[in-house]
């Protein structure tokens, strides 16, 4: 607790996060809900999760999260193949940011869903099968997982006035809630190619032989058991990104999650309830998090507000919607 304590304290001038959902899923491919059989990646997610890995290793993160999901979970053993360094971050599994549960409806098609929806009469957000999530339980779990990188990043407690003790208190107590949600990872497992299924090495092959010589960023080569793995180039840095990391201590986390849950993360930072977000397999959103007061660090003073509290205060920023560019010379493959 103490450590946990120690971290908030420190606070930062701001953060972004990287939301990325899962490469495609068999389940994608024939558009139906994931169980465990088919909660695996095709061989063209595969390649999808080399190419972001690729991307990926273009940034600096401080640590990832991760839904504790197969998809999610294979998306990441992927991209350690071209984004090997990722394996020296901070690995964080959680429940928080799954996808929707259908529950009882996880077998039909997504046009079968949508016309039972259709048929129940019922408000679209407010739907929820039986055992399952509707779109408002997941925008609750979305709105707390936000709230607890908040918590732990950006407010800076030892600003608080003495009289706000007992705010401190209930922000300590929200944070330690939500942490119990969250699972330290092992060091993420890396696949060998022999691991992979004769289709999917097929894949990989052909995706090795469309990547030139000096752009390959992989660990291992289906044709040398020693592949000579180049440095990967820093990334030229937007204009206004460049500004902002000077003047900011910025905190980049990454976290591999799921269409619906991002599409929540949207809706709340874009405060648009009504908009519906394509979120393709592996496409990239960043947002970004900081103080409306102070455009840096949280000192707290919007917490004596008893009725919007910090939610009055913390200011999203979407800089990148859905980016998938990364992955559209996989179009066709």
């Amino acid at each position: 607790m103490q450590n946990i304590y120690l971290e908030i304290l420190a606070g930062i001038s701001s953060m972004e996060v990287w939301f990325v959902r899962h490469a495609k899923t068999i389940a994608n491919h024939f558009r139906v809900g994931h169980n465990p059989h088919n909660d695996k990646l095709s061989p063209k997610g595969i390649l999808q999760a080399l190419a972001t890995g690729k991307r990926l290793a273009r940034e600096s993160f401080d640590e990832v999260y991760v839904s504790d999901l197969n998809r999610t979970k294979e998306t990441l053993e992927n991209m350690v193949h071209t984004h090997p360094k990722i394996q020296e971050l901070d690995l964080i599994y959680t429940s928080l940011i799954r996808e929707q549960e259908r529950g009882s409806d996880w077998n039909l098609t997504f046009d079968a869903l949508k016309q039972k929806i259709k048929d129940s009469a019922v408000d679209p957000r407010a739907f929820r099968s039986a055992n399952g999530e509707s779109c408002e339980d997941v925008n609750l779990r979305a709105e707390k997982f936000l709230k607890f990188l908040t918590y732990k990043h950006l407010i800076e407690l030892n600003q608080l006035n003495a009289k706000d003790s007992n705010l401190v208190k209930e922000l300590l107590m929200n944070h330690l809630e939500n942490e119990k949600d969250m699972t330290s990872g092992e060091k993420i497992s890396k696949k060998e190619f022999e691991d992979y299924s004769s289709e999917e090495q097929k894949a990989i092959s052909k995706y090795l032989e469309k990547e030139s010589r000096n752009n390959r960023r992989w660990l291992w080569s289906p044709h040398s058991e020693n592949t000579e793995v180049p440095a990967v180039p820093k990334a030229k840095p937007r204009r206004n990104d460049t500004s902002r990391a000077q003047a900011n201590d910025l905190k980049k986390v990454l976290v591999l999650s799921h269409a619906g849950f991002i599409r929540e993360i949207l809706n709340i930072t874009k405060k648009n309830m009504e908009q519906q977000h394509q979120i393709r397999n592996c496409s990239i959103t960043v947002v970004s998090i900081s103080c409306k007061e102070t455009s840096g660090k949280c000192n707290g003073s919007c917490l004596s507000d008893s009725i919007q509290g910090i939610s009055n205060c913390i200011e999203y920023e979407v800089n990148r919607n859905y980016d998938d560019s990364h992955t559209a010379h996989l179009k066709y493959c």
